[in-house]
């Protein structure tokens, strides 16, 4: 954490103070998983959320959650006996907040 940075390039200034780290919002397991996974998360803002699986190339597969939810903990099972083993990636994304997660399914 930095409680100041000043970086002076002709006539822009730009100034970030008290800047703080967010904590990690997203966890899955079992990582790696087979059929379900439980998705826990830890929101620091509340608003409109959206958990969505992705595939190595950014292309959306599923929805876990899509809707409103209050800052805090919340929790989500995924199961997907379908889907391919391989690598992947859980995006929760709020109107304050994105945080993405890779996951294998074995």
């Amino acid at each position: 954490m930095y409680d100041a940075i000043k970086l002076e390039t002709g006539d822009i200034l730009t100034d970030i103070e008290d800047a703080e780290e967010i904590p990690s919002a997203l966890a899955a397991y079992p990582n790696p998983f087979t059929e379900t996974l439980h998705i826990q998360t830890s929101l620091p803002y509340s608003g409109k959320t959206r958990v969505v699986l992705l595939d190595v190339s950014g292309r959306q597969l599923a929805t876990v959650f899509d809707g409103n939810l209050s800052a805090g903990a919340h929790s989500f099972v995924f199961e997907q006996a379908a889907l391919p083993l391989g690598l992947y990636f859980l995006q929760l994304t709020n109107e304050n907040y994105s945080e993405r997660l890779k996951i294998i399914r074995k």
